[in-house]
């Protein structure tokens, strides 16, 4: 049956047995000792009861619903046109009606129906957590066990919420429906009522365990797999380890965020890796052969050529980060070691050397080229 045509041939008014002029209190007085009466964890049998009496009281508790329902019952089951087909002085049609009333019952948690209440499934919530894996599991990828506290039902009340030997009520919030309405209007929104959690009623007394929530958290073990060229920042996603869902939907996900631990001698720059070598003076004028570990611990023998600057980088190409898919290079800084102290003969082989220098390049040429200048334009 089109929602619409509800309002037109059910009478709310006489399903909580008021009369039409009835006030706000007596219509909630009237739903609350019916709601008592026919709830199904208190009465078995009276489901479609309740319903149809947390269906009047939805209508009839809501200003301007009530006051729209007041005004389509006076129009009649085809407000759009007369019986005789002509049309009437309405300015709106049974299509408009429709996409009114379907704010009203679908925009929430419930569809309500004549004869049915269906709740709408819903995803539960994502959960996010953290790890911090070693410089070494990030470049070549790690299979990982997590252990994440998970809801489960309170081994004490078995997911009752209530104490042991008490029962349930009514929620005195939702009255039993399971939501409340988010706001006083047209289109309004149905929502999960945060007192009972949507299940229409609270314990008598709360369980003294989890407090009357029903839930627990226990650790369950997550195993994540981690590919080779991980990254601090990344986020793991792992489907179906959230929270979770309502009124049967799908549990939420569980994303993982990750953190890299820093490396005590490499620095990664996306898929390339830098090391800084120490050379001596005398490597670094002669030239050598050093032998470095690149980033998975093999040997790498590099070529120091002679008269090597400091700072000279040397590249290592394909032996940076390795992924599926492509690869990053290795770059090695060299870093000439000036000695901290020198004995009398050491230097005074470096003042023989500095005398025997058969080169006349000066080493501040341009800074001193420079300095000049700028005192030529003063």
């Amino acid at each position: 049956m089109p929602v619409e045509k509800e309002w037109f041939q059910n009478n709310y008014y006489k399903t909580l047995g008021v009369d039409e002029k009835a006030t706000d209190k007596e219509i909630t007085r009237a739903y609350r000792k019916l709601a008592k009466e026919l709830h199904p964890d208190v009465n078995k049998g009276s489901e479609e009861q309740f319903k149809k009496v947390s269906e009047a009281y939805e209508v009839l508790s809501d200003d301007t619903k009530r006051k729209e329902y007041d005004q389509m019952r006076k129009l009649g089951p085809n407000p759009g046109f007369s019986s005789n087909g002509s049309s009437s002085r309405v300015n709106f049609k049974v299509d408009d009606l429709s996409d009114i009333f379907s704010g009203f019952f679908n925009g929430g948690t419930a569809t309500r129906s004549q004869n049915t209440t269906t709740f709408t499934k819903q995803k539960g919530q994502d959960v996010e957590t953290t790890y911090r894996l070693s410089f070494e599991d990030a470049i070549n990828g790690k299979t990982e066990t997590l252990s994440v506290n998970y809801p489960t039902a309170c081994h004490e009340c078995n997911g009752s919420g209530a104490a042991k030997g008490s029962g349930q009520k009514v929620c005195d919030k939702c009255m039993g429906s399971g939501y409340v309405q988010d706001g006083k209007n047209l289109f309004s929104l149905n929502q999960e009522c945060d007192k009972c959690m949507g299940r229409g009623t609270i314990p008598t007394v709360r369980c003294p365990v989890c407090l009357g929530t029903g839930k627990e958290y226990k650790p369950t073990q997550v195993t994540i797999k981690l590919g080779a060229g991980t990254s601090t920042g990344q986020k793991v996603r792992i489907k179906g380890k959230g929270k979770p869902g309502l009124f049967g939907g799908p549990n939420g996900d569980l994303y993982v965020k990750l953190t890299v631990e820093p490396h005590k001698l490499f620095v990664r720059k996306g898929l390339d890796i830098y090391l800084t070598v120490p050379i001596t003076f005398y490597e670094a004028v002669t030239g050598a052969k050093i032998s470095v570990p690149d980033v998975r611990g093999q040997k790498i023998v590099l070529k120091v050529p002679q008269n090597c600057p400091n700072g000279r980088i040397l590249k290592v190409a394909g032996k940076g980060v390795i992924t599926k898919t492509k690869s990053g290079d290795f770059y090695v800084e060299l870093e000439v070691q000036v000695p901290k102290s020198i004995n009398e003969a050491q230097l005074k082989a470096i003042e023989e050397f500095e005398q025997n220098r058969s080169d006349d390049v000066n080493v501040r040429e341009n800074i001193e080229r420079y300095i000049k200048t700028s005192q030529e334009v003063k």
